[in-house]
């Protein structure tokens, strides 16, 4: 069964640039599980609406000029001097490949950088709100919390849906349809109806439902 991926502890953006911090934790079983956790900057640039992954870089908590806590809560904003300074060696870097890298991570350490900093990255007021809305109860029986998907001018909601599967396939998501549907508080087939429409509309590719990684 498919799970939210754990979200960054900081994302920051300026211009297109954005950069996400990210406390790793090793695995309980892992021989190295007493070290404790490191943390990784996922660092990205969009340009004419799509976003390419720039970089990846691991370091030691103590590196880190902001405050990494253990506790999961809502994302924060990083200060922009942090942004500045992380962004300045890669202004220049040549984009990263996202089946690349997955060849380098195990598949829930690639999973919750990518995916988490693209989800960061693009739906930060949304998750802030969502995170804020997790615990508060629901009265009426049955009663469910959406949220509406962050549609760009002039553009119709099974062209947004398109969209936003389409890029999380591209930063390597397995299941960016399921995703789409936690994200917005709607059943999954709400979003595969959308898709299938979204083909009639050459907005994707053909086949259907099968959510696989991208290979661009």
């Amino acid at each position: 069964m498919a799970k939210f991926p754990v979200l960054p502890l900081w994302v920051g953006s300026k211009d297109g640039w954005g950069a996400s911090l990210h406390l790793l934790q090793p695995p309980k079983m892992s021989a190295d599980a007493g070290h404790g956790p490191i943390e990784a900057i996922v660092i990205s640039h969009e340009i004419e609406g799509e976003v390419r992954l720039k970089g990846i870089r691991f370091q030691s908590p103590s590196a880190g000029t902001l405050a990494a806590s253990k506790e999961r809560g809502p994302i924060r904003n990083a200060p922009a001097s942090w942004l500045k300074a992380v962004l300045a060696g890669y202004t220049e870097s040549p984009d990263l490949n996202s089946v690349v890298v997955s060849q380098h991570l195990d598949s829930r350490t690639f999973r919750n950088l990518l995916t988490g900093h693209i989800l960061a990255y693009r739906f930060f007021d949304l998750l802030v709100a969502r995170h804020s809305l997790a615990d508060t109860p629901v009265s009426v029986k049955g009663m469910s919390i959406r949220f509406d998907l962050p549609a760009r001018p002039k553009e119709s909601l099974t062209k947004t849906t398109s969209r936003i599967f389409k890029e999380l396939q591209e930063w390597g998501e397995s299941t960016p349809a399921w995703l789409i549907a936690q994200i917005e508080g709607v059943a999954v087939n709400t979003i595969y109806a959308r898709l299938n429409e979204g083909r009639k509309q050459e907005l994707l590719t053909k086949p259907g439902k099968g959510a696989r990684k991208s290979k661009g």
